[in-house]
């Protein structure tokens, strides 16, 4: 197709860009705006299109840097601790590319893909450690798929492995509302029996109380636009770093006596 005088904008998640798409729109005629988190792969990208003859722009957007991602994760962690909770499960995204469900090692922890997955459960790791949690005590269950399904099926392996967890942390609040279905179908009762966390601050967590980390996406949509569309802008990479909010909803209470 031709994509001549056209600007055709690719956003990317945590880990990426789609080279193979952003390579064919460019050699279409198109100048190819590319937006993701991570420098160094939209640069990558960007070069790759170029060497290849096309006209290409990065925008780098996060939400938060590491450090102040791995301090969102944290707070979920200090809030569970400082209610007294020290019997905790984790479940989590996937952490690389191969398909795997199930207990995740330490080495796979340390070791993950998907730096995101790993920069939250580094920072849960550091939270319960310093608090003197045994974090090689702390089950942790990996979904491939990310569905509020897989998060009821990996709550389920994290109850089997450890029946007598009073908190239950989620990477994230699809997982989180899959955690929240299968306690409910066991008739254990969310927050009294268990307390559950997430984390994104989607709208369906919003509307269901959770407690969480809220990410802006909308102001995430709206800089990026602002940063296309601002005439000065130049070829080499802009960053902007978003701050996160925690949000303290009904799915967390001081654990069972």
């Amino acid at each position: 197709m031709n994509f001549q005088g056209q600007t055709i904008v690719i956003t990317g998640g945590s880990e990426g860009i789609g080279f193979a798409s952003a390579r064919k729109l460019a050699a279409g005629g198109a100048h190819v705006a590319l937006i993701a988190r991570r420098p160094d792969v939209l640069e990558a990208a960007a070069a790759t299109i170029r060497t290849a003859g096309g006209s290409a722009e990065t925008a780098s957007l996060d939400v938060a840097d590491t450090d102040r991602l791995v301090a969102a994760i944290k707070g979920v962690a200090d809030h569970l601790l400082s209610l007294g909770h020290r019997r905790i499960g984790v479940i989590c995204m996937r952490l690389g590319r191969a398909r795997l469900d199930g207990s995740v090692t330490i080495d796979r922890q340390n070791s993950a893909h998907y730096h995101v997955q790993r920069n939250r459960l580094m920072g849960l790791r550091e939270a319960f450690t310093a608090a003197g949690v045994a974090w090689d005590r702390i089950p942790v269950v990996e979904r491939f798929e990310h569905s509020v399904a897989a998060g009821a099926s990996a709550a389920a392996e994290v109850l089997a492995l450890d029946p007598g967890i009073t908190a239950l942390v989620a990477t994230s609040d699809v997982l989180a509302l899959g955690a929240i279905e299968e306690l409910t179908r066991r008739h254990q009762r969310v927050p009294e029996d268990v307390s559950v966390t997430g984390f994104d601050g989607i709208r369906g967590a919003i509307d269901a109380h959770l407690t969480t980390v809220v990410q802006p996406v909308v102001e995430k949509g709206r800089q990026a636009g602002r940063m296309l569309l601002n005439p000065a802008r130049k070829t080499q990479g802009r960053r902007i770093v978003l701050p996160t909010t925690f949000l303290n909803g009904s799915t967390t209470a001081p654990p069972r006596v």
